[in-house]
């Protein structure tokens, strides 16, 4: 394979390119899906409809509270920080989802779930 690569080197950019090409046209569907998601109406940076890479990273250095306090601070009581990441520091909200609520998680819960077909705030073991 190697061997032919080196007899057409033009095999060879055109192979990056289009891998290239694939991985922007991924990485520009899901910013659009992020823009589009119903999430976006909550405030937050302007990159938390794209990466998650700073929270992961206030995470794994335990700063993850600073920075919440800090985007609470600055954006209100309900804070979009990541794709799929809201924060609230509202205790009418919270009260609200605790008591009348059982929101539905993500599929991953479900598969540590009591009750697989609905794996709720309160359904994991």
């Amino acid at each position: 394979m190697s061997a032919l690569f080196e007899k057409t080197p033009h095999l060879s950019i055109l192979a990056i390119a289009i891998v290239a090409s694939y991985l922007v046209f991924v990485w520009l569907a899901s910013c659009l899906k992020s823009y589009r998601s119903p999430l976006s109406a909550f405030p937050g940076p302007w990159y938390a409809p794209f990466f998650t890479a700073p929270l992961q990273v206030a995470f794994s250095r335990g700063t993850v509270w600073k920075d919440v306090e800090n985007a609470h601070a600055k954006y209100g009581p309900v804070v979009r920080l990541g794709p799929r990441q809201i924060w609230v520091a509202d205790k009418w909200a919270i009260k609200e989802v605790l008591l009348k609520q059982d929101l539905p998680k993500v599929v991953m819960y479900s598969e540590i779930s009591r009750e697989k077909e609905s794996a709720g705030l309160f359904g994991e073991v």
